[in-house]
């Protein structure tokens, strides 16, 4: 199973690569997915549409799918007063992706 780009298909993370999935500090209904390795993707530089994330700043660059250029998520890169071991984390958003599950697409955001 692989998590592919919602909107063009392209592969982006094996299942195994899953580390954690959250939902958002700032929105219950948001699920985040937080990925050990991710593929085919472009990361850009700091963003600024990431501001606030529970009452604190960040900087974050998007993370876009290499085919179709689909906004997937975001590489965590600074955070003041959070532990360090959040920086250079990478999360997806379910709602962006798709999952394969060997026979078909379905919905990322039921995992």
């Amino acid at each position: 199973m692989f998590f592919c780009c919602g909107s063009c298909g392209t592969g982006i993370a094996h299942r195994d690569k899953l580390a954690a999935s959250f939902t958002s500090p700032d929105d219950p209904g948001i699920k985040i997915h937080h990925f050990d390795e991710i593929k085919n993707v472009v990361i850009g530089g700091p963003s600024t549409e990431v501001a606030a994330l529970s009452q604190d700043m960040v900087v974050a660059a998007d993370i876009n799918c290499v085919t179709c250029n689909n906004l997937l998520g975001w590489k965590f890169l600074h955070f003041n007063s959070i532990p360090i071991e959040t920086i250079n984390q990478i999360v997806l958003v379910p709602a962006e992706l798709k999952l394969w599950n060997g026979t078909e697409m379905v919905d990322a955001t039921t995992i």
